[in-house]
């Protein structure tokens, strides 16, 4: 049996392929189309160290045993071209309470005040009859009123000048200016002033300053949220700005994430994390210099990373990439098989609310897979069910045994739905539903709901609601690439 350990369309890491072929279940399954396949026998030597979700088996965390051998897995769904059709399709991500939209790219140098100030001032606010927590204390009217303050609102112009810039960390959009945490008592996992993940080199439209003067408030392809000042690189013009958006070669973080060497010549890039899905550009030999700060690159891809200037300005700094990081040169090819190899290496990392702690919630993990092959879904996963350019299939109709019917026929690697969450579906064992997702809480009993928190495999027809109604009851839409 001949193993690729890496390259551009199988990107299982070397030690993964090493444990699987020590445990002997390598190529041990049968397609996954309809009937995934039955438990190989023995069961992995770890199984007895593995926590499982109800019906869940251990071999069940190996993306081999989903993709199996099955060819129909392996076959392209989406050419490129049709890729960016997709993405172009469901562009116009940036929309206001009252309905006025806009997609970041067709920003120009000027947008509207009204527009920016209703983004902008869509802030989460609790009910009445919620309390909620800042350092283990209720919080105040006072507090919102000074939040609100920070804001800056009344000073937005009729007419915005917009400046544009990329982020220069991992870091997260806020509902307001500030790091607060807020939530529910004793709860840190779940901050409500996070609005969403903000990758290393996403660009970003800058339209509003908060009143202290520290952050931005800014739009990225799907969100609007306040960043600081000093994770923003601003771009001179936003022609260099859209330049920089298609770099000619990019290296693509294809691991869960991917963490640079520490460097004690560059602050910013020590140690310096990259989520699954970012485009590093990437430098040839030829141009990349002899050294990086003391470092000949032999065994290294080169990139060049946007950085924030003291002056506020983008500047590139060249780092090393390990050519033994799990990395691809250029997108990888749009594959079900491919899909399901990259969820799973998210299996088990935390849930992050909005992208909070280096982490992602049930939409954001989907965007982290799906950004691999160039794909850009929709932030919410309600945009995402709603997403043009895929066929779409409405299960909100159907009984148990209907919905059940349509995913035996359904490929591995669809995307599944229902109000509030996403998953990734895996396939069908002995009339079970496995799907793979980012999971805030869930019961399997339909009385103890348990903080998950994780991203998780487990049974749609063994995992229930608050509703104490399982989840293949509450499915609502099934997305398809095929």
């Amino acid at each position: 049996m001949k193993i690729k350990i890496m390259n551009k369309n199988s990107r299982t890491p070397a030690g993964i392929v090493a444990l699987m072929l020590l445990l002997g279940v390598c190529g041990a399954w049968k397609a996954a189309l309809c009937d995934a396949p039955q438990a190989a026998e023995p069961s992995p030597a770890y199984a007895k160290y593995m926590k499982t979700a109800g019906g869940v088996a251990a071999e069940m965390f190996l993306p081999g045993y989903w993709v199996g051998n099955s060819q129909l897995l392996d076959s392209v769904l989406m050419s490129p071209e049709r890729i960016r059709a997709f993405n172009a399709a469901n562009k116009n991500a940036l929309t206001t309470e009252s309905g006025n939209t806009t997609a970041l790219t067709d920003i120009g140098d000027a947008i509207s005040g009204a527009f920016v100030r209703e983004m902008a001032g869509a802030v989460y606010k609790p009910k009445p009859s919620e309390t909620v927590y800042l350092n283990g204390a209720p919080v105040t009217e006072k507090y919102w009123a000074d939040l609100d303050r920070r804001l800056h609102l009344n000073a937005i112009p009729k007419t915005v000048s917009v400046r544009f810039g990329y982020a220069a960390f991992w870091t997260t959009l806020q509902a307001y200016p500030v790091r607060d945490v807020v939530g529910e008592k004793d709860d840190l996992l779940f901050d409500k002033m996070v609005r969403s993940n903000c990758r290393p080199c996403q660009p970003l439209a800058v339209v509003h300053e908060s009143a202290d003067g520290g952050w931005y408030y800014v739009f990225t392809d799907s969100y609007g949220g306040w960043i600081e000042k000093r994770h923003v690189a601003l771009c001179k013009s936003r022609e260099e700005w859209l330049r920089r958006m298609e770099p000619e070669h990019c290296l693509v973080v294809t691991g869960s994430e991917l963490c640079l060497d520490d460097d004690p010549y560059c602050e910013e890039l020590s140690g310096a994390r990259f989520p699954m899905g970012t485009a590093l550009p990437l430098v040839s030999p030829d141009e990349a210099p002899e050294s990086v700060r003391s470092r000949i690159g032999f065994g290294c891809y080169a990139v060049k990373i946007p950085l924030r200037g003291g002056d506020g300005w983008i500047r590139d700094e060249y780092a090393l990439v390990p050519v033994s990081a799990d990395v691809c040169v250029g997108r990888l090819e749009f594959t079900a098989a491919n899909v399901l190899r990259q969820m799973f290496k998210l299996l088990g990392r935390r849930y992050g609310w909005g992208g909070d702690g280096h982490a992602n919630d049930c939409s954001g993990v989907l965007r982290d897979v799906f950004s691999c092959f160039g794909v850009v879904l929709p932030r919410t996963s309600a945009r995402q069910a709603e997403a043009s350019g895929a066929a779409a299939v409405d299960l909100s109709g159907l009984t148990d045994g209907a919905k059940l019917d349509m995913l035996k026929k359904t490929r591995a690697g669809s995307l599944l739905f229902f109000p509030g969450h996403a998953m990734l579906y895996l396939g069908t064992v002995k009339e079970k539903p496995y799907v793979i997702s980012a999971v805030s809480s869930f019961s399997e009993d339909r009385i103890t709901v348990l903080s998950v928190n994780t991203v998780v495999v487990n049974s749609l027809t063994e995992t229930y609601r608050k509703d104490r109604e399982s989840w293949l009851s509450h499915l609502t839409t099934l997305i398809r690439f095929d």
